[in-house]
């Protein structure tokens, strides 16, 4: 009836990859409590757009803590240089860190509602697993703290990933609990 197209439609929203085969199973297996859990996941969702809104808007307070470098008076690299070329420096430092947040919120986003790439699609016994996160080479003054969990998540790669806050590593591991496999190589 209506209830159960409205419901269909809402999870559509959320998880916009599944077929229409699997958001009917995923309504079925939920039975009278689908709103619910459709209330719920709308939650979560909106949860986590909020912590990673708050992350990508943090790297302007983060900057004082960042690595920037800055030249000093006394620099063979100042020379002839105005006194601007920091500034310029710390705004090309702010860009380049926000990018970073951004493109990895939108991934995390992706990934929440099992949209990801097909080519980082983990599969166990020819079923859907879940998905691959590759940070591989990024570099983040900080990693966002998730209060929501990202079950979707069986394998995060960071080999190489730069961090300057590595400490804040365990607050965004704990978002990942179904991990199955973990990669920190040179890290």
């Amino acid at each position: 009836g209506f209830t159960r197209t409205f419901q269909k439609l809402q999870l559509d929203e959320l998880y916009p990859a599944l077929t229409q085969q699997q958001l009917d199973a995923l309504l079925t297996e939920w039975g009278a409590n689908a709103q619910t859990h459709l209330i719920f996941l709308n939650e979560q969702l909106q949860q986590l757009r909020v912590d990673l809104l708050a992350w990508v808007q943090q790297v302007q307070f983060d900057i004082a803590a960042m690595d920037v470098d800055l030249l000093a008076a006394g620099d063979a690299e100042a020379i002839g240089l105005g006194p601007r070329e920091n500034d310029a420096r710390i705004s090309a430092a702010i860009r380049i860190e926000h990018q970073n947040r951004m493109g990895l919120a939108n991934q995390l986003i992706t990934l929440w509602q099992r949209n990801g790439n097909a080519a980082d699609q983990i599969f166990s016994n020819g079923q859907l697993a879940g998905f691959r996160l590759s940070l591989d080479l990024d570099f983040f003054h900080t990693l966002p703290a998730l209060n929501v969990r990202l079950t979707e998540v069986v394998e995060l790669s960071m080999p190489y990933c730069s961090l300057n806050e590595p400490a804040r590593l365990s607050a965004f591991l704990e978002g990942f609990p179904k991990l199955r496999v973990l990669n920190l190589a040179g890290n």
